[in-house]
């Protein structure tokens, strides 16, 4: 038999105990206050605690797996997480909204750069420092550093492009 407030625990005819769980998410920890049994905690809490909000948009999915990082994923019921036990470790895990991973993005980066790849010799090899070829009148193959990603075509068409 499992232990009172894991998942599949018996029935207990002990009170309820109140005591902490731990909650991790990359690199984030957490202590949280739980009751076992249950051992639930809103979805809302976890979002907060973690501020998944700002990081992710649309209809993303909070899940608590554990006791572990291997552990099962806990019963979701609308806004509440059940099976979590006490002086245990569960880890948080979101999974994003499909629409809002196939949006396109806006991404930012600072101006200037002498416009080269780095080499291996260099402090930060690897990154890109490309810009915008657009204007140009070659179409950025990449968005992350195109100025106007959606009328790329359109842009290096007006700088010379002569299209496919």
């Amino acid at each position: 038999s499992s232990p009172v407030g894991q998942p599949g625990g018996e029935a207990s005819t002990n009170p309820p105990q109140t005591g902490t769980t731990t909650l991790r998410y990359n690199h984030y920890v957490h202590d949280v206050t739980v009751t076992a049994p249950p051992g639930t905690i809103k979805v809302s809490e976890v979002d907060e605690l973690f501020s998944l909000s700002y990081g992710f948009k649309g209809n993303y999915t909070i899940h608590l797996r554990g006791p572990g990082p291997k552990g099962a994923i806990l019963t979701r019921t609308d806004d509440t997480i059940t099976g979590l036990i006490l002086g245990e470790e569960f880890w948080c895990e979101v999974d994003e909204d499909p629409e809002e991973a196939l949006k396109e993005k806006v991404t930012y980066k600072a101006s200037g750069g002498d416009g080269f790849v780095k080499t291996s010799e260099d402090a930060n090899a690897g990154e890109d420092n490309a810009r915008c070829s657009c204007i140009e009148g070659n179409p950025c193959a990449v968005a992350y550093n195109c100025k106007d990603w959606a009328n790329r075509f359109d842009v290096a068409k007006a700088n010379g492009w002569k299209g496919f």
